[in-house]
């Protein structure tokens, strides 16, 4: 069981939300149609495009194990542990407070929680993923990209992964014919000066395109991007 569904089995009681997750790549156009699963699908939960794709980046790197929520597990409450000491109101507020962290996490409003676990749950569960998702692994040899930058590279409007950023490095990895989820690494250039500003390990997927998983280093330590 991934970390994912260790921890939302245990602190949440998922709505239904129906999201057509399957949506088949355009071969010709593959970052057409990410773009286009983007602003759906942000436009369905009643999110941001930013922020949709920044929560969906951490449950992919919560799956592979490089980032995890600062909180207790359910069973490390001791509202949980022994609920038969508690009242129902710190029951509640003890899953509340849960909740509240988790959302936090994924950089979200507590009230679209619910709705974005239960589409990450169609779109965890459908064929999109029928790959597999191996744990996170910088001791392994990765294939390396070169991505020349200018405006991430001085604080631009894709600094920090944003996600015209981040469907450079995806188109960069297919082009590559690395496959999903796949630790590979990326090498930041800024295009101006050619100075290397940062070298990481990214992963992608054909539903939300590719997302950092670490820093290896930052040689441009000046630089915006970060």
């Amino acid at each position: 069981m991934t970390n994912f569904y260790k921890l939302a089995s245990v602190i949440l009681f998922v709505g239904t939300f129906s999201v057509n997750a399957k949506t088949t790549i355009e071969p010709n156009n593959p970052v057409s149609q990410i773009k286009s699963n983007i602003v759906n699908n942000s436009k369905t939960l009643g999110l941001s495009e930013k922020a949709y794709k920044y929560a969906t980046d951490q449950f992919m790197r919560l799956n592979s194990g490089s980032s995890t929520p600062d909180m207790q597990l359910i069973y490390e409450v001791p509202e949980f542990i022994s609920p038969e000491n508690y009242s129902e109101k710190e029951l509640n507020k003890a899953m509340n407070e849960q909740k509240t962290k988790f959302a936090n996490y994924f950089g979200i409003p507590v009230s679209k929680l619910d709705p974005f676990i239960a589409h990450m749950a169609v779109v965890f569960d459908s064929d999109l993923f029928s790959g597999g998702i191996t744990p996170f692994d910088t001791d392994e040899d990765m294939e390396t990209i070169t991505i020349f930058c200018e405006e991430a590279c001085s604080g631009g409007t894709t600094s920090g992964g944003g996600i015209a950023l981040s469907l450079s490095v995806y188109q960069g990895a297919v082009n590559a014919g690395i496959s999903q989820y796949t630790d590979f690494q990326v090498e930041f250039v800024k295009k101006s000066t050619n100075d290397k500003v940062s070298t990481e390990v990214w992963r992608y997927n054909n539903f939300s395109g590719a997302w950092r998983e670490s820093v290896i280093s930052k040689p441009c330590p000046t630089c915006s991007y970060n």
